[in-house]
């Protein structure tokens, strides 16, 4: 009896030991600088995509996953990228760029998603609001009857709660000071 379980803890050891060597888990943070050597030189925004899963993708491993706006000053649509890194390795693999699988799109994803690297590139202009002097005059009859009679609806907001950035407000406050200041509606 003594043997036969000696021989059950040293088979587990053996076992466990080598499960241990084959797989090993990847950090957030190691898979994001695996992410960012993909973009290097480039000034880009990383985010960390939670609630999506792995359609679409070759990897059947559960997998970190980044979305990288290429053109954050732009609204939509522009180029940017869905990169699903894998969270559990071979004990012996090397994370490297050729490990991830890199979708490229035009839009983002539904998700939440979780700042990881975002640059402020406005600095302090970002709280600046846009003024537009008052030029409409009402001498001119046929401006003003086209002014009293038109109407606008001005929406703000970013495709996520992430992405709803001042600038979109400050641009909606810029079409409502024109339309009201230079045209008179």
């Amino acid at each position: 009896m003594k043997y036969r379980i000696t021989f059950l803890i040293l088979l587990s050891c053996i076992f466990s030991t080598s499960a241990f060597a084959l797989f090993r888990r990847v950090t957030q943070e190691e898979a994001l600088s695996v992410v960012q050597k993909c973009f290097s030189g480039r000034d880009v925004d990383y985010f960390l995509l939670e609630g999506v899963s792995n359609p679409g993708t070759t990897m059947s491993t559960p997998t970190w996953t980044f979305f990288v706006d290429a053109e954050p000053m732009k609204g939509w649509e522009h180029e940017c990228y869905v990169c699903k890194v894998p969270s559990m390795v071979n004990g012996n693999t090397q994370l490297s760029p050729w490990n991830i699988d890199i979708e490229s799109r035009s839009t983002p994803p539904s998700g939440n998603y979780v700042p990881l690297s975002v640059t402020n590139r406005y600095d302090s202009n970002a709280n600046i609001k846009p003024v537009v002097i008052k030029t409409f005059s009402s001498n001119d009859a046929e401006a003003t009857a086209v002014a009293q009679r038109t109407y606008a609806i001005i929406l703000s907001g970013g495709i996520s709660m992430v992405s709803n950035y001042e600038r979109y407000w400050n641009d909606c406050s810029f079409i409502y000071q024109t339309l009201v200041n230079k045209y008179g509606v």
